[in-house]
């Protein structure tokens, strides 16, 4: 292999193809400039790259073409902008990860008494806030801090949505403070309901009943008066009084309903959320027909199906129905019945402890009574002022 060749190869050359009849004397004109070339036969010859500029002069009205510059030098330079988009490409990927795995806003959800900043400032005081990174953070325990440090704050949820959380909170309900009794005044407390007392304890003023007496809603329980050995006189009574009470939870269910027949899905918005900003893409300015339910998408994406990116897509749909009467079967009517019995039944006893429940039902003309017959064991007192006449 000649110098030229290994300079050409190393360095860069350029492939020249010129018609035959014209090869001779184009040749001749680089000879006679001192421009090496490679005869590669049929109308082509090499020239190195260094030598290219040189050439085109001495070629001044010469028919030819040129190609690209070959070569490793010449493949090198050929896959810079290659190099370059797959650097870019990588560049932008690691920027999306890191962006993707930051908190780029806080909204919150629930509250009514309490402002948005302020519930803000005791998730910042809790280390969680916009900038905060995503797998850093234990929603867990910063939801501990939250309902520990705060006073107004009785439930809390933080949900990620792509870069955005969603906190949900549930504000503690307000609780007067107790007045003194010259504020109060003076009262028993009495009986919110028929039963039989389970467990009495006094801590001011004196039992009216003891355990196992059957009372009447609206009799005395403790009663609004010191003893003797403390002086007597009268006082707002204290207590907790426990009693066992026997109630019964019916539900009626009609045998026709509604059924929604004919159902369309239109979209009424779409909404991209980038980086914590909403983006209207698409919205329906008419008006919404009296039978429509909205329906709301959101949907978030992931790289590879693991991190996800700091956009989401919001879809809001309207629903447009037609209403059929139609009515249940035997079977349906008795399990709605059922269905909607336990969660009535589950509302009454919070707070209670069962001891007996029997269920019964019925069909009628117009459909199903179900009921439940219940014995359980509840706080049974409430204070009632007394009267001043």
């Amino acid at each position: 292999m000649t110098l030229e060749r290994i300079d050409c190869l190393i360095f860069g050359y350029r492939r020249i193809e010129i018609p035959e009849a014209d090869l001779a004397g184009a040749t001749t004109r680089l000879l006679l400039k001192g421009i090496p070339i490679i005869i590669n036969g049929k109308g082509s010859f090499t020239v190195r790259e260094r030598d290219a500029e040189a050439m085109r002069s001495a070629l001044s009205g010469v028919e030819y073409t040129e190609s690209e510059r070959l070569g490793l030098l010449g493949k090198i330079k050929s896959f810079r902008h290659k190099i370059a988009l797959a650097l870019g490409l990588i560049a932008s990927l690691m920027i999306i990860i890191l962006s993707s795995s930051i908190v780029w806003d806080v909204r919150i959800e629930g509250n009514e008494r309490l402002t948005d900043a302020a519930i803000r400032r005791e998730l910042e005081e809790c280390g969680f806030s916009v900038g905060t990174s995503w797998i850093r953070a234990d929603k867990s325990e910063i939801e501990a801090r939250v309902l520990s440090d705060s006073a107004d704050i009785g439930w809390i949820n933080i949900n990620r949505r792509g870069t955005v959380a969603y906190v949900k909170v549930i504000e503690k309900e307000i609780i007067d403070a107790p007045k003194e009794d010259a504020e109060l005044g003076y009262s028993n407390i009495v009986a919110t309901a028929d039963c039989i007392i389970e467990e009495i304890t006094v801590t001011k003023g004196q039992a009216a009943v003891k355990v196992g007496d059957v009372v009447r809603a609206g009799d005395v329980l403790i009663l609004g008066a010191l003893p003797e050995s403390s002086g007597g006189g009268l006082c707002s009574a204290d207590g907790t009084v426990r009693g066992r009470v026997s109630d019964t939870v019916s539900v009626e269910v009609s045998r026709e309903y509604e059924k929604k027949i004919n159902a369309k899905t239109h979209i009424n918005e779409i909404e991209l959320n980038f980086f914590g900003f909403d983006l209207n893409i698409f919205k329906n300015y008419g008006n919404l027909p009296e039978d429509c339910d909205i329906i709301e998408e959101i949907r978030t994406f992931s790289l590879f199906g693991r991190c996800a990116l700091p956009l989401s897509l919001s879809v809001t749909k309207g629903e447009n129905y037609e209403i059929e009467i139609t009515e249940y079967t035997d079977s349906q009517l008795v399990s709605v019945a059922l269905s909607r019995l336990r969660e009535k039944t589950h509302g009454l006893l919070s707070g209670c402890d069962l001891l007996r429940i029997r269920t019964d039902g019925e069909f009628t003309d117009s459909g199903y009574i179900s009921r439940n017959y219940l014995t359980y064991i509840r706080d049974v007192g409430v204070k009632v002022p007394l009267s001043s006449e």
